[in-house]
């Protein structure tokens, strides 16, 4: 509970004020249990997992984990507001800090165990069922069925062995879970027929507000309508989708993706022009390293702390990527690698080109240099190797794996 007392003395020191900021540690604490648990439910249900972002299984994935990081913020906001709260007595009197830690005690217990058990259940139970709802087709009979046991509630008990087609609205309202601790499920049926129309259960006011909806059906986790969300959207930093999207696909047949989050945000009128050239840039290297690699690429999110980013390390690096990069450029679906893109501004110089090599090299073990002018391959290559020289002299290595350089719209492999 370390990490639960951290957060209880940054309340007491005034670390969240004004309402809307979150700890971060703690966000990254909640999803990484979530993501545990959202891997659990898939696995249970035999999810298939894919590389192709346009997959089914991937796209839902996705959906899910970005619903559970929300959820994440949103908990942990909620957590210090109620945490804020007890910061003054029912006289309006500032607590010692003896007081608010026994008091602040009771939040940070219920936050972290009482409630994360019921929530961590429910991520297993609504992954495990989205990952079978994506599995069935249209016309399939699919039956709702309970854990038939003493614990079954009698709303859900009235809907057990209920039959319909999948696109049957029924399943709009009625697809499990349908409340906290839900332990029903569905499961297609080939020798049943459809339960008749008077024979239809499913009672509306016996479903929790919450769980009136498929949550498989709109790739969540946890209901939209939570509490937790409550004011929260416009407060907490991690609106913008990572979820990928397809952005094209390139006359060799490698898709290209972005995400929302992949497009940077200014309000200075010089920045918004650099960044739209880098971007047209990533988007021009990008068609040439998919051909390269025989991959497909992701435009990366641009996250604005990666390394403290849960959702950079689980989403991307546990791809199997080894080295963790400030932040790169873009990712090499296939090969599982990223790679970073570097230009300058002004005039080709040695020295940009220096400093080129030496920032991308932190960022990621494969490079490409941008070249806005047309200047010839040889010179480039003397460049690169008067500065691999340099660095030998000074006892330094240079282990970036692959670099190249893009000049007028051409890719060459200079190391």
């Amino acid at each position: 509970m370390e990490d639960a007392l951290a957060l209880v003395k940054d309340v007491y020191q005034g670390k969240y004020l004004p309402e809307g900021k979150v700890d971060k540690k703690s966000v990254n604490e909640y999803s990484k249990k979530f993501y545990e648990a959202l891997e659990k439910g898939w696995k249970n249900a035999g999810g298939k997992m894919s590389v192709d972002f346009d997959s089914p299984d991937t796209k839902m994935l996705n959906a899910l984990k970005e619903n559970v990081f929300h959820f994440s913020a949103a908990k942990n906001r909620e957590e210090i507001l109620q945490l804020t709260a007890l910061l003054r007595d029912e006289k309006g009197r500032l607590r010692k800090w003896g007081d608010f830690a026994q008091e602040a005690a009771k939040v940070t217990t219920d936050f972290k165990m009482r409630y994360m058990k019921v929530e961590y259940d429910m991520a297993v139970n609504s992954s495990y069922l989205a990952a079978r709802w994506i599995e069935y087709k249209d016309e399939d009979l699919l039956t709702y069925q309970t854990a038939g046991d003493s614990r079954v509630r009698d709303s859900h008990k009235s809907m057990d062995g209920i039959c319909l087609p999948k696109n049957h609205d029924f399943w709009k309202t009625f697809y499990p879970p349908n409340g906290w601790n839900c332990r029903c499920t569905v499961v297609v049926s080939h020798n049943r027929k459809a339960t008749p129309s008077d024979k239809i259960n499913g009672d509306i006011d016996s479903v929790p507000p919450l769980f009136r909806s498929n949550l498989a059906e709109n790739g969540l986790a946890f209901p939209k309508n939570h509490p937790y969300w409550e004011g929260s959207r416009a407060l907490i930093k991690y609106q913008k989708s990572t979820k990928p999207y397809l952005l094209e696909t390139t006359p060799n047949g490698y898709k290209i993706y972005e995400s929302e989050t992949t497009h940077k945000k200014t309000t200075k009128p010089n920045e918004r022009r650099r960044q739209k050239l880098e971007y047209t840039q990533n988007r021009i290297v990008a068609r040439l390293m998919s051909t390269q690699y025989n991959s497909d690429v992701l435009l990366m999110p641009e996250f604005e702390e990666p390394r403290k980013d849960l959702r950079y390390d689980l989403e991307y690096l546990s791809r199997g990527y080894k080295h963790k990069p400030k932040m790169a450029d873009s990712y090499l679906i296939n090969t599982k690698e990223f790679y970073e893109v570097k230009s300058y501004e002004g005039t080709y110089s040695y020295g940009k080109l220096k400093r080129m090599v030496s920032n991308a090299s932190e960022q990621a073990n494969i490079n490409v240099f941008f070249i806005n002018q047309d200047i010839p391959l040889d010179k480039i290559k003397e460049d690169f190797k008067s500065y691999l020289t340099s660095l030998k002299k000074n006892k330094k290595e240079y282990s970036t794996k692959d670099v190249f350089v893009v000049i007028n719209g051409q890719l060459y492999k200079i190391h």
